[in-house]
C-alpha cells in the first residue's frame, strides 16, 4: 500500500473545487483601509503591507479517529456504482449498483442508513466525481436529507482529474464499474478533504442563467464565424474591405440577402448606390458615399462566384442571418432576466457601481464565486514564520484565481527554474470567462484598467493582446473578491 499523499498539498489542490466553510472576519485599521480603496493588494511580507489577520475564525474540524463509512460513487446517466468501506480501508460493500432516479435514490439512501448501523459507524463520508450534471440529483438530494445529516453526513465532490491523477499514482488495475468506485473510496480515505460540499440553491438559480448565457453567447459567435465562411465564398473581398461598420448591420444584411451576387452592385452609378444606402441607413452614415465607393470596390476588386454555388450559398446565409437574428433577440431577453435576478444579490450593485461591469459579467462571477468566505477558511503554512497560520484576504483573492485558472505555476527543480511561466487552464473555465469579459469591458470604458492595459501590451514581446487581457483579468479578481467580502465581514 503507498503511503497517503501530502495532507497539506491535497488540501490546497482540492479546495478550488469544493465549498470552503465561512469564516468569521474581524480586523484592523489595515483591514479597513484595504477594503477602502479595494483596488490594491499588497502580498504579506512586502514594506508597508500587514498581514491581515482575523481576530477569530471558525471552520469544520477534522472528525475525531471514529470509525466512519467511506462512500465512493461512480456517477453515470445510467446508474450510481457504489463502495462503502471503513476508515481503515476494509471493503463493506464491495459493489453495488443503483438506478440515477428517484427509485435508485431511496435504495441508496436505505443502503447507507442499513450499513450504517450494521457496523455501528458514527459517521458518513460520501464522496463522487463531477461528471456533468449527473451527480446533482444524488448530491442534492443527500445533502437536504434530515435523517442523514442527523448521521453526521459529509459530501465531497471531486473533479475528475484530480481522480484520474490519483490512479496513475497507484500500479495499474482494471478500469470498470467495480473499481471506479472503489478508487473514488481510497481517494477519499487517503486525501483528508476539510471542506465538504454544501447546496446552496440561489446560487445555483443564478448558475444556471448565466451559463445559458454563456451558452447562447459562444453559440451566437460560432454562427457569426461560420456566416463570415460562407460570405467569403460570395464576395471574398467583403469582409477585408469592411464597407459598413457592423457586417451584420441592418443595412449591410439587406444588401446581401437583396442582390444574388455582389457583382450585381458593380452595375450601380456611384450616386444611386448613394442614395440607397443612405435610405436603407435611415440618413445615419456621417458620409454614405465613402461607404459607397467601399462597396463597389468590393463588387470589382472579388472572385466572381460559380453560378451552381449561387442558390446553395444565398440559403444558407439567409438562413444563418435568420439564426443570428434569433440568438441576439435571445441574449436580449436573457440579459434582462439576469438583470432581474441579481436584485437578490446585495454585493451585485456595489459590483455593478463600476462603468464597465454590466449585470452579466456581475452575474457570472457573483454565480461561480458564490459564498466568498469560503476562500479563506481553513489553515495555511507560512514560508516566512515556519508555522501554520489562518488563511488572510490576500491568500483568499490568490484562491480565486487559481479557482478560475488565472495563475502561471512555477516549475522549478534543484537548480534549474522555468523562466517562461505558462498561464494555467485548468479550473472553472465560467468564471475565467467572464472575469475576462469583464476586464475586456472595463479596459475601454475606466481609465486605470485601460492604462494598466496599455502598460502590459507594450511590455508583452508577443501575444500581445491577449497576454494584457489575460494580466488585466487577474487584476480584477482582487477589487471583486474584496467587493464580494465586504458585507459578509465586520471591520472596525
Amino acid at each position: 500500500m503507498f503511503p497517503a499523499p501530502d495532507g497539506a498539498l491535497l488540501t490546497r489542490m482540492m479546495c478550488l473545487y469544493r465549498r470552503l466553510p465561512a469564516a468569521a472576519w474581524v480586523s484592523s485599521d489595515d483591514g479597513r483601509r484595504l477594503l477602502s480603496t479595494t483596488r490594491l493588494l499588497l502580498p504579506s511580507g512586502m514594506p508597508g503591507s500587514p498581514l491581515l489577520t482575523p481576530a477569530s475564525h471558525s471552520s469544520r474540524k477534522e472528525p475525531a479517529m471514529t470509525n466512519r463509512l467511506k462512500v465512493g460513487l461512480d456517477i453515470c446517466q445510467e446508474r450510481n456504482d457504489v463502495c462503502i468501506q471503513d476508515s481503515d480501508g476494509e471493503i463493506l460493500v464491495a459493489h453495488r449498483p443503483f438506478p440515477n432516479n428517484w427509485p435508485g435514490y431511496q435504495e441508496l439512501r436505505q443502503s447507507l442508513l442499513a450499513t450504517l448501523e450494521a457496523h455501528s459507524c458514527q459517521g458518513i463520508d460520501l464522496a463522487g466525481e463531477a461528471t456533468g450534471p449527473f451527480w446533482f440529483h444524488t448530491f442534492r438530494l443527500l445533502a437536504q436529507d434530515s435523517l442523514l445529516a442527523d448521521r453526521d453526513l459529509h459530501l465531497y465532490l471531486f473533479n475528475p482529474k484530480l481522480v484520474h491523477g490519483f490512479r496513475q499514482a497507484l500500479p495499474p488495475e482494471d478500469k470498470d464499474d467495480i473499481k471506479d468506485p472503489q478508487l473514488v473510496a481510497d481517494y477519499l480515505r487517503f486525501s483528508h478533504p476539510q471542506h465538504p460540499w454544501s447546496c446552496q440553491s440561489k446560487y445555483l438559480a443564478l448558475q444556471r442563467l448565466t451559463r445559458h448565457h454563456c451558452h447562447l453567447a459562444h453559440t451566437l459567435a460560432r454562427e457569426k464565424t461560420y456566416f463570415l465562411s460562407l460570405l467569403y465564398l460570395k464576395a471574398s473581398e467583403y469582409s477585408h474591405l469592411k464597407p459598413f461598420s457592423d457586417l451584420f448591420g441592418k443595412t449591410s444584411t439587406t444588401i446581401l440577402q437583396n442582390y444574388a451576387t455582389i457583382g450585381e452592385l458593380a452595375a450601380i452609378p456611384l450616386d444611386e448606390l448613394t442614395e440607397l444606402l443612405d435610405r436603407l441607413g435611415k440618413r445615419r452614415f456621417p458620409d454614405p458615399a465613402d461607404n459607397a465607393r467601399k462597396l463597389l470596390r468590393v463588387a470589382q476588386d472579388s472572385y466572381p462566384m460559380p453560378l451552381e454555388l449561387l442558390v446553395p450559398i444565398n440559403f444558407a446565409l439567409h438562413q444563418l442571418l435568420e439564426e443570428i437574428a434569433c440568438l441576439e433577440k435571445l441574449l436580449a431577453a436573457s440579459h434582462q432576466n439576469l438583470a432581474a435576478a441579481l436584485q437578490d444579490f446585495p454585493t451585485a450593485q456595489a459590483l455593478q457601481a463600476w462603468n464597465g461591469l454590466g449585470p452579466v459579467c456581475t452575474g457570472g462571477i457573483i454565480a461561480e464565486i458564490q459564498d466568498p468566505q469560503r476562500f479563506v477558511a481553513g489553515r495555511k503554512y507560512d514560508r516566512q514564520s515556519h508555522t501554520m497560520r489562518p488563511k488572510t484576504l490576500w491568500d483568499g483573492q490568490a484562491a480565486v484565481a487559481k479557482f478560475a485558472g488565472l495563475w502561471w505555476p512555477q516549475k522549478q527543480s534543484g537548480n534549474f527554474a522555468a523562466e517562461e511561466r505558462h498561464l494555467c487552464t485548468q479550473g472553472n473555465v465560467y468564471l475565467r470567462y467572464y472575469l475576462i469579459e469583464g476586464a475586456n469591458s472595463l479596459r475601454r470604458h475606466t481609465a486605470e484598467y485601460a492604462a494598466y492595459y496599455e502598460r502590459k501590451y507594450a511590455e508583452s514581446s508577443k501575444h500581445h493582446h491577449w497576454r494584457a487581457l489575460v494580466l488585466t483579468a487577474r487584476k480584477l479578481i482582487r477589487p471583486v473578491f474584496m467587493l464580494l467580502m465586504k458585507p459578509l465581514t465586520d471591520w472596525h
